[in-house]
């Protein structure tokens, strides 16, 4: 995702490796939402369970996010784009 804000040409069409990360995401994302449904389906109304669950799909997206970032960092790659006033050091 960094990389495609850099302009890394490399970032701009999809590896194998990034659909299969993806699609992994997805599936854990559809794992997560199966059980908080199993949990508290018959517990919550309909309201709060969509609530629920889009809450926490959006915590684990930013917690995927944020360790891409952060792998990034570690193998090196650019974690911000140029000039990107965080970027600069």
């Amino acid at each position: 995702m960094a990389g495609i804000a850099a302009g890394s040409e490399s970032q701009r069409e999809p590896t194998t490796r990034n659909l299969g990360r993806r699609r992994a995401a997805g599936i854990y994302g559809a794992i997560i939402t199966a059980a908080i449904l199993d949990t508290a389906g018959g517990h919550l109304s309909t309201a709060a369970l969509v609530v629920s669950v889009v809450v926490t799909l959006l915590v684990y997206w930013l917690a995927e996010e944020y360790a891409e970032v952060l792998g990034e960092q570690v193998e090196g790659g650019p974690a911000c784009p140029a000039g990107h006033p965080s970027g600069e050091h």
